[in-house]
């Protein structure tokens, strides 16, 4: 093999080792399934718009192909940005198309206020718990 080859090999298994590592904030989701309602934790912070609007909405897509209607996503103690937002409304929107109901619980202050602001709290029915959320649909 020339030098100029193996070069070229070294610097596409760094670009693949790079392009497959995941930010330490990255979006990570843990799923409880109880009979036709779901419990999304989201673990991380919800702010990358491209990298956890795909997580957010590929938890939520395989979820709902297990026959789950409603889903309550779990905002305890998670950070979220204006990209955030929009991921959740993107995974409010395939829930409701397929009929069914979307909670959110354990929202910090400071996402409380955000969805006052965007004026989505008539879009999103908000729960002190997921206890709570789960025994509203």
């Amino acid at each position: 093999m020339k030098r100029y080859e193996v070069v070229l090999a070294l610097a596409a298994v760094g670009a693949a080792l790079l392009l497959s590592a995941a930010p330490a904030h990255a979006l990570k989701t843990n799923v409880e399934v109880d009979g036709d309602s779901a419990v999304i934790k989201l673990q991380g912070a919800l702010r990358t718009p491209a990298d956890d609007e795909v997580a957010l909405v590929t938890a939520t897509k395989d979820v709902m192909k297990t026959g789950v209607a409603h889903i309550v996503f779990d905002m305890s103690g998670r950070d979220i940005d204006g990209a955030g937002i929009g991921a959740l409304v993107s995974a409010y929107s395939m829930v409701a198309r397929s009929g069914g109901q979307v909670r959110l619980a354990g929202l910090p202050a400071s996402i409380s206020s955000l969805v006052e602001l965007t004026a989505l709290a008539a879009m999103f029915q908000i729960y002190d718990s997921t206890a709570d959320a789960i025994r509203s649909m």
